[in-house]
């Protein structure tokens, strides 16, 4: 899991520092948002996973990242 969130968060990183310098960034934009959106879908998932039915409790913060994670997904 902190693989996934570590590589997200470097892609994001350098997208921005091109970004910064004047260069273009139009590809290493795109690949940031597509990693970090699908490692956030999976992470929550198997986050989801690890609690259990506890997971759904509103009071819980993976019942929020559940409900507020872009493109909702369903557990398999």
């Amino acid at each position: 899991m902190a693989a996934r969130t570590e590589a997200a968060r470097w892609l994001v990183y350098r997208a921005a520092f091109l970004k910064s310098r004047g260069k273009g960034c139009f590809r290493e934009i795109s690949v940031a948002k597509l990693i970090a959106s699908e490692a956030l879908v999976e992470l929550a998932r198997s986050g989801m996973q690890i609690f259990g039915g506890q997971a759904y409790a509103p009071f819980q913060s993976q019942a929020r990242l559940q409900l507020t994670t872009p493109g909702r997904f369903h557990m398999r």
